[in-house]
């Protein structure tokens, strides 16, 4: 799975593929109460990021975590902007 996305600066706007893009993101630790920090399910992945655009954020930022390629494509998927850093 390959997704291509362009991303730059015009000014003081953050652009998403040519268009301008406002970002609501949320700083997400990526913690799972039952498994620390590897997702439980693909189930809980999805719900995860169902919740987070719920509340009105559409990214999140990952905390110093490298994150579990199905998060990734989930986020994808279901239109949510991935900013991680590493560890």
């Amino acid at each position: 799975y390959t997704a291509l996305r362009s991303v730059s600066f015009n000014r003081d706007r953050f652009l998403l593929n040519g268009r301008p893009y406002y970002m609501r993101l949320i700083l997400d630790q990526g913690y799972w109460p039952d498994t620390f920090m590897t997702p439980p399910s693909e189930e809980a992945i999805r719900k995860d990021i169902e919740v987070t655009k719920k509340a009105g954020f559409n990214g999140v930022r990952k905390h110093q975590k490298v994150e579990d390629p199905n998060f990734l494509y989930w986020a994808d998927k279901m239109g949510l902007l991935v900013w991680g850093e590493m560890p």
